[in-house]
């Protein structure tokens, strides 16, 4: 399978990147320069294309999913204001529906363990129920916090968490992320993950 992966040089979509070369995806990115280009390929890409105006569609022609990491710019305020941008979300998953790329595994910018108010706070929900309303194989997944520290491959799964178990690894969501596409039991589902000691397969495939 040919994954394009939208936000591989965040740290998460480095550690998808490495994931989905090692369980023998064929990843597929974006970046401006040729020095992050070569970058990338060391981490796993098998192609990145360089375009200083980030033009994706050469890209996702011939891919069969696509992972999509969340660009959220973060401002001061009370609620810590995050502004997404609906349009280039959106504008990806229709040009990859007619590219013929219907499975989507997004990483929301929203959290699991975010009030309802905060997160309405920048229309963080509103790319969510876009991409619910679009037709295409989705997994919506939301994390609690999440930092740099070796990953365990095991997480805890719900529709909602009620009790963030900790913070995240991030290379355990890069694997939650990498193992939802093609795990039939996340089709069309928003899923909440945090720290947790179930191996993350086994997590997945509870949903079904």
């Amino acid at each position: 399978m040919k994954v394009f992966v939208f936000g591989a040089g965040e740290a998460i979509g480095e550690h998808v990147l490495k994931k989905l070369a090692r369980t023998g995806y064929e990843a597929v990115t974006i970046t401006g320069t040729e020095n992050r280009a070569e970058e990338l390929e060391r981490m796993g890409a098998s192609r990145v294309m360089v375009t200083r105006d980030y033009d994706f569609v050469e890209a996702i022609d011939g891919c069969d999913a696509i992972i999509y990491l969340a660009e959220a710019s973060v401002m001061s305020g009370e609620n810590q204001n995050i502004l997404v941008d609906h349009k280039a979300i959106i504008g990806t998953v229709e040009k990859a529906q007619e590219l013929g790329v219907n499975r989507i595994v997004y990483l929301s910018a929203v959290m699991a363990d975010e009030s309802d108010e905060s997160k309405e706070t920048g229309a963080k929900h509103e790319p969510e129920e876009l991409i619910r309303q679009e037709g295409v194989i989705y997994t919506i997944i939301r994390t609690t916090h999440t930092e740099s520290k070796p990953g365990k491959n095991k997480v805890k799964a719900a529709r909602q968490i009620s009790r963030p178990g900790g913070t995240l690894a991030n290379e355990d969501v890069a694997a939650v992320l990498v193992e939802a596409l093609e795990t039939e039991e996340v089709y069309r589902k928003t899923i909440e993950i945090t720290a947790g000691d179930t191996p993350i397969p086994e997590a997945l495939a509870s949903f079904g």
